[in-house]
């Protein structure tokens, strides 16, 4: 073989190892046990993916800049960042990332059930409008903005469906802080998911075992973790209505937000 095309062989191994740089692994607690469906993306762009149901991930890295940072989250763990360059470094090698449980000061609280008053917030009807998601089942967000000023107990969160052609979907529901009518910290403690099969309708969400209170305003999310049908793009229709107010989406969880008129069709069961 002549020294020309010796040359050109490894210059193309070379373009084809870059093209695919991968990072694999898996992601535990300190205890070696495996954290299924972590937040795996990068800062502020529309870059992620999600651990599985047994905390491995396979992330392509090789069209991030080496200047970016990768983000490791999950509700209730302390967050882990690395530079993508020191990732490429080491892109062959199996990672095994650990997440540190967050340890939360419970305040103590007392409730008489006799002067709890029930009450809803949020959409009193579906939507005639929708949003859609196309084959976004890997950590895409979208939610509404909920206007309080009262301490109250969050006990029911319904959202409603306007058309799916998955048999099922897994959701995962985040509850956040606002700043500056955005997104900021999230204010649940531990993850809450929930598998919906419904096709079109109402979906309830119990939250009567998480102890969510509040009294100021926040932001209800749902995330498409995975979606499962008989073949075919995945997709769900979440209904909306033109009343004035704000939802926020994102299509990966380290995308910055993105706001848009009107209200996902979200409501919540509430006391006080």
């Amino acid at each position: 073989m002549q020294r020309g095309s010796i040359i050109l062989l490894f210059y193309l191994f070379g373009q084809v190892s870059a093209i695919c740089q991968t990072i694999s692994g898996e992601i535990t607690d300190e205890n070696n046990n495996q954290l299924p469906y972590v937040n795996i993306g990068v800062l502020n762009q529309n870059k992620g993916t999600i651990s599985n149901i047994s905390g491995k991930f396979l992330f392509n890295i090789s069209d991030i800049d080496n200047s970016e940072i990768i983000r490791f989250s999950s509700v209730g763990y302390e967050s882990v960042d690395f530079q993508v360059s020191d990732l490429k470094i080491e892109s062959e090698k199996n990672f095994n990332i650990v997440l540190k449980k967050v340890m939360y000061q419970i305040d103590e609280l007392s409730v008489k059930s006799n002067e709890r008053k029930i009450f809803c917030i949020g959409s009193k009807n579906a939507g005639s409008t929708t949003w859609a998601w196309y084959n976004l089942m890997n950590g895409a967000e979208i939610g509404r903005l909920f206007h309080n000023k009262e301490m109250i107990y969050l006990r029911h969160f319904y959202f409603h469906i306007g058309e799916t052609n998955c048999d099922s979907i897994l959701y995962r529901l985040k509850i956040y802080q606002t700043t500056d009518q955005l997104p900021d910290s999230i204010i649940n403690k531990e993850e809450i998911f929930y598998t919906s099969k419904t096709k079109k309708g109402w979906e309830c969400i119990s939250l009567i075992d998480h102890s969510v209170l509040f009294d100021s305003d926040f932001i209800i999310t749902l995330e498409t973790i995975n979606g499962w049908n008989s073949g075919g793009d995945k997709s769900v229709y979440l209904s909306k209505t033109q009343h004035k107010g704000l939802s926020y989406k994102r299509r990966s969880s380290m995308a910055s937000w993105l706001r848009f008129e009107g209200e996902m069709s979200y409501k919540l069961e509430v006391s006080k």
